[in-house]
């Protein structure tokens, strides 16, 4: 079984002040990502997609080799997909011309940098030992207190009404872009994904200084426990 890492790097996702080259802690952002795709013990290929002109320019990057990603990967005129859906059917067609899709795909992603090989493999696992789902991403817990505005006086969770049961309101989970595929799963009229939870700091996503600033806290915590 062929086992291929993949990391997309999207020109419009790299912004003013964070970049897949930003430092942190020792390595880049992109290179954090693809090294724990590389730390996992069953990856046989790694390749990075992009259209940012300034990554094109090399040849790898933490052993990964880099190609090209082309104008109609980004075009979304499919309806009965979800744009992650059609996103990631588009990867299976890079990779096919790349003449590198696997029977798996380990995604990582350089904007959620602290997702180790362990939980990618944990990921990968989850996939396997299903025999259904098409998908395992990580999976982060929302803020409990979040709430949508029925109308000027309602809301959801009612979490005003003192006779409401809070136990029977579901928790609201954001999904990652980091996780095990199986192709000949995804074409399926309805492919499922399966959530492997996450915790605070691997669900940490960098947008600006800030959230880059709590992920160097965490790293040199991390290392501070390890002794």
């Amino acid at each position: 079984m062929k086992i291929v890492g993949l990391c997309f790097v999207r020109a419009r996702d790299v912004g003013a002040g964070v970049s897949f080259d930003t430092p942190l802690e020792g390595a880049t952002l992109l290179e954090r990502a693809v090294n724990a795709l590389g730390q996992m013990p069953y990856a046989d290929e790694l390749h990075v997609f992009t259209d940012h002109e300034g990554l094109l320019a090399r040849a790898t990057v933490a052993g990964a080799k880099i190609a090209s990603l082309p104008e109609w990967f980004f075009e979304f005129n499919v309806p009965f997909f979800s744009k992650e859906q059609w996103l990631l059917m588009r990867a299976m067609q890079a990779l096919r011309e790349a003449k590198a899709l696997g029977e798996v795909l380990l995604v990582a992603d350089w904007r959620t940098p602290l997702v180790s090989a362990r939980m990618l493999e944990t990921m990968y696992h989850k996939l396997m030992d299903d025999r259904v789902a098409a998908r395992a991403v990580g999976t982060y817990p929302l803020d409990p207190n979040l709430f949508l505005r029925m109308s000027e006086e309602t809301f959801f969770p009612a979490w005003s009404d003192i006779g409401a049961d809070r136990q029977s309101i579901p928790q609201l989970y954001r999904s990652l872009s980091v996780g095990a595929v199986r192709p000949d799963r995804l074409v399926m009229p309805a492919p499922e994904t399966r959530g492997v939870p996450v915790g605070r700091e691997q669900g940490l996503r960098i947008r600006d200084e800030e959230s880059l600033a709590l992920a160097r806290f965490y790293i040199q915590r991390r290392a501070a426990k390890a002794g």
